[in-house]
């Protein structure tokens, strides 16, 4: 049997021909839940965490630090070798091919649109009682100056690079190149918010999913979702350690 390789230029557009399979991203998704637990495990060993994982504010800043560069790199890691690897793609194939000045450019203004959007929903959700716990997450070493670059390296551009190159490279395009763009962007979307588990970020995340694919699908690029996602991660963390530097008292840190 002849295996047919697939052969992109870095300035192809992802191209319209169904390119993964439901084994596919079973196989992807299953390694990466694999991978996240152990690395997981392997962090926790020297805290010598024998139960339920403590909270935030009893970890090191390593720790978190470290689960952030572990899920960026178990995602990368498990896309590329049981996705691009092993079905002989390359990176240009999901999408990671240049975009024009004027997706850039748009991409920008749709960042600043979504996030007034996904602002105004946090703030409807906590009038219902649905307040992010997201601060928690900041062990008292991450407010330190290096562990604020830590958390703005690894929460503001790695993790979205990787969701990004995930989420829209393979669960959107799995699901578009089956049913359709309508239902492949609101059912991704629907994934990448479920994901966030927290119920006061899964509605957020779910409409700037269903954004980020629609973005990637118009532009034929992956660069501009991922400048979009990284904008919104890395605003959100910036503005976290402003309002600490300010001294407002912000719940599980002052």
């Amino acid at each position: 049997m002849v295996t047919t390789t697939r052969v992109s230029t870095t300035t192809e557009a992802p191209s319209t021909t169904p390119l993964w399979r439901g084994k596919d991203v079973l196989i992807m998704s299953l390694a990466m839940v694999a991978g996240m637990g152990v690395a997981i495990a392997g962090l926790a060993v020297p805290l010598g965490l024998t139960g339920s994982m403590p909270g935030a504010q009893t970890v090191p800043a390593w720790f978190t630090l470290g689960v952030l560069a572990a899920q960026a790199a178990v995602i990368l890691a498990m896309v590329w070798l049981l996705g691009l690897k092993r079905r002989h793609y390359r990176w240009a194939d999901i999408g990671l091919v240049p975009a024009t000045p004027g997706w850039i450019a748009a991409a920008v203004a749709i960042f600043v649109v979504l996030r007034l959007v996904t602002v105004a929903l946090s703030a409807l959700l906590a009038q219902l009682g649905l307040q992010s716990m997201q601060p928690q997450v900041l062990a008292p070493g991450l407010t330190t100056l290096p562990g604020a670059i830590g958390m703005l390296f690894l929460a503001g551009l790695a993790v979205p690079v990787a969701e990004e190159i995930f989420f829209r490279g393979v669960v959107y395009r799995w699901l578009r190149d089956r049913w359709g763009v309508a239902i492949g962007a609101i059912a991704s979307g629907v994934v990448f918010g479920l994901v966030h588990f927290e119920p006061a970020t899964i509605v957020p995340a779910i409409v700037l999913g269903i954004a980020l694919a629609l973005v990637y699908e118009r532009s034929k690029s992956l660069w501009p979702p991922i400048l979009i996602h990284v904008l919104n991660n890395a605003l959100a963390v910036g503005l976290l350690y402003v309002l600490i530097a300010l001294g407002v008292p912000i719940p599980g840190v002052n």
